[in-house]
């Protein structure tokens, strides 16, 4: 079975989108109920809007037919889930008055010529997985190529679903065999999160899904969490053991945030030396105890080059972060580790005050 070759023309008002889009993720698709809401979804999260106004302005492109398959009597649209939501944004206004920019949709409508009649040319899928190949093609390996956590989405959907192994993923959408292993290893990894009970782990790492893989290349990070190295990636099985979790939750903190605290990279180039401090045992405790990524860092020998103005520098900080706790001691003075790092910072400022008054001397 394959894509018919016919372009079907089809009225706007029955074709639904694909509530099983890969494109969703899990946590989305399970929040997702009628159709309404889904195309609220695809308007505000995949922003339709320009694509609306475009129509609008220009007229709707018959030259890329949507893809569509029949289920359960319903012409459910494959391929084309956007488009369809600017189309049915500027044909309904109750609908469009849900999506964020109200006015502006409300003012693309004005101009466009589109109501539920709108016919919209199709090309029917006699089964779901009949669309996969052209899908995958078009938006992984082609320059309409979706965001990464997309690609990596529809690339389970059909190693998972399909059972189909890397290589075969790979022939399907025309991408490199490793960088389907690469993705589909990283998506899993926040499934396994997810699974584990540990959801906004899952949720940070696919808002910033680049950061979180520009992590895992780090040979450091992606072994402090158990993941594997793209060549021993196998499919359908999980990719973190449960005894991994802590420390995916814990580099999720230190590259995004969590309870609380901030992320302790302030940008991407800082993954390298976050892996390197990872990678040394005294360093690594360090970061723990005061998520401080350069006064970790600045604990390795092999690592920096100890210079003057460095020092000088995390002298000053320290002072600057004293101070501003010092203001508020009264929050945490009951607190046992308080006496513990009160105690810990005299003995610090002795030796401070020891290599000073030899130098005096």
């Amino acid at each position: 079975m394959a894509l018919k070759t016919n372009v079907r023309r089809v009225r706007l008002a029955d074709l639904v989108p694909d509530r099983k889009n890969p494109r969703f993720p899990p946590e989305e698709r399970e929040d997702l109920g009628s159709d309404d809401e889904i195309f609220e979804y695809l308007a505000d999260s995949f922003n339709a809007l320009p694509l609306a106004e475009s129509i609008a302005l220009h007229g709707y492109f018959a030259s890329e037919p949507m893809i569509i398959t029949e289920e359960e009597g319903d012409l459910v649209v494959l391929e084309g889930n956007r488009r369809l939501s600017a189309l049915y944004g500027l044909a309904r206004e109750d609908l469009r008055e849900r999506f964020n920019d109200g006015d502006a949709w409300s003012e693309a409508a004005q101009k466009a010529d589109v109501s539920l009649d709108f016919e919209v040319p199709t090309l029917e899928a006699e089964v779901r997985e009949d669309a996969d190949a052209v899908i995958g093609f078009r938006h992984i390996g082609s320059v309409l190529a979706w965001k990464p956590i997309q690609r990596a989405q529809f690339l389970a959907y059909l190693i998972d679903d399909h059972e189909e192994s890397f290589l075969e993923a790979a022939d399907s959408v025309g991408e490199e065999e490793s960088v389907v292993r690469l993705l589909y290893r990283n998506q899993g990894i926040l499934a396994c999160a997810r699974e584990m009970d540990r959801p906004e782990v899952a949720l940070r790492a696919t808002k910033r899904f680049g950061i979180f893989t520009a992590a895992l290349n780090r040979a450091a990070l992606r072994q402090h969490v158990g993941a594997k190295p793209v060549s021993d990636v196998e499919e359908r099985v999980p990719q973190i053991q449960e005894d991994d979790l802590p420390h995916l939750v814990e580099l999720s903190s230190w590259l995004f945030g969590s309870n609380g605290d901030q992320r302790v990279i302030t940008e991407s180039r800082q993954i390298t030396m976050l892996a390197t401090v990872v990678a040394d045992e005294q360093a690594l405790e360090e970061l723990r105890r005061t998520r401080d990524l350069e006064g970790a860092f600045a604990l390795i020998p092999e690592a920096t080059t100890p210079e003057p103005k460095r020092v000088m520098r995390s002298l000053a900080m320290g002072v600057g972060h004293i101070r501003s706790a010092a203001a508020s001691i009264g929050l945490i003075a009951a607190e046992p580790r308080t006496e513990t790092l009160s105690s810990e910072l005299d003995d610090l400022s002795d030796e401070i005050r020891e290599a000073i008054d030899e130098i005096e001397d």
